[in-house]
């Protein structure tokens, strides 16, 4: 059966994104000023890439409720030339919010990136997906003449001209494809991030998957590729792109989501360790509260080690493999995570592909 009115699925995923994009960039931010006290340039691009994409919720939910997703039968002409407008703010908006998601997941992952070549192909992708993202936001925007004529011309003596829509669908094409490169090239860094790490591969796995979750948003793009061929269509428009409006909100909404939720992991192990805590005699703490410094290392409370991934490391966030020397022997007792130096524990950074007498073996 035919759906003749999408306008309630575009609101309800505008909605919906909106309120877990707002929650998860909340924790995120909790998490670094209040537990690790680490508040870097990367928290302040979610909040900027947060603000962009709650503009482009807004012009999607205002849209939906306007006419986005419903026939021009059931429509005014006055709600057709106001969906619209809408609709051009929505797309402004989309490109916006993917440039700036890009350059936020980029600026973490070069915190953390200790080789030059992985610095130098994060800068290339910030710089090529940006300087695309400029000429298709240009051409989002002024691909009428006036601007205006864009929405105007649905209404009546509208005098104005369009570039091609062959123009602006090739173009969307392009900037989703590069916008899925972009995202897999930055997901596979953190693999060869710790590939010659010497820890567990279950810890080598965890922390790759939480440095990687940003990408997960070019699932959603890669889904949406498939109907960009329906911004052809000039008749009908606002019904034939419901899903291309749906899924451009999904697709920033998952990046954002996932990349800021992939920080909140000591919020909840430290919940989880004091519900534990408050329905057993155990004494120990996880390691995760370990890794927070919670505690000063003593007998009964055994020093941790972490692996510096930065030659900066006291300046900048680090994955951490923190080992409890007492209890080594279960795997579950390697954990990694972003965090800072325990205060009051006795911390041995050693480079990476370098051999030390000292050093420990982080394999679990």
């Amino acid at each position: 059966m035919t759906i003749q009115d999408y306008g309630p699925q575009v609101e309800a995923v505008g909605i919906l994104f909106l309120i877990l994009a707002w929650i998860s960039v909340s924790l995120r931010c909790y998490v670094r000023f209040f537990m690790t006290h680490f508040f870097g340039i990367d928290d302040w691009l979610a909040i900027i890439t947060l603000v962009a994409f709650s503009l482009l919720c807004f012009f999607v939910i205002i849209g939906a409720r306007s006419g986005t997703g419903r026939l021009d039968a059931d429509l005014t002409q006055d709600e057709i030339v106001i969906s619209m407008r809408w609709w051009y703010g929505g797309e402004i908006s989309y490109v916006l919010t993917t440039c700036l998601l890009k350059i936020y997941i980029g600026a973490f992952l070069k915190q953390i990136c200790i080789l030059r070549s992985q610095i130098l192909v994060i800068w290339a992708v910030i710089i090529t997906f940006s300087t695309l993202s400029t000429y298709y936001l240009f051409l989002m925007a002024f691909q009428c003449h006036p601007v205006s004529y864009f929405w105007e011309r649905y209404g009546v003596g509208a005098v104005g001209t369009c570039v091609s829509t062959a123009i602006i669908v090739d173009s969307s094409y392009v900037h989703s494809v590069f916008n899925a490169v972009s995202d897999w090239t930055l997901a596979t860094l953190p693999i060869f991030l710790v590939w010659n790490l010497r820890m567990s591969t279950r810890t080598k796995i965890s922390v790759a998957v939480l440095l990687s979750m940003g990408a997960i948003g070019s699932l959603a793009t890669v889904i949406r590729i498939q109907y960009i061929h329906e911004l052809n269509n000039t008749k009908e428009f606002l019904y034939h792109n419901a899903l291309v409006s749906i899924w451009s909100t999904v697709e920033p909404g998952m990046g954002i989501a996932a990349s800021s939720l992939a920080c909140t992991k000591p919020l909840f192990r430290d919940c989880f360790s004091k519900s534990r805590h408050s329905t057993s005699n155990a004494t120990n703490t996880s390691n995760w509260t370990q890794a927070l410094g919670r505690r000063p290392c003593s007998t009964n409370n055994p020093c941790t080690e972490e692996l510096g991934l930065h030659e900066h490391a006291a300046k900048s966030i680090r994955v951490e493999t923190v080992i409890d020397i007492h209890s080594a022997q279960d795997s579950s007792d390697i954990e990694a995570g972003i965090g800072r130096r325990s205060e009051g524990s006795e911390i041995t950074t050693l480079p990476v592909g370098t051999d030390n007498d000292n050093r420990k073996d982080f394999d679990g």
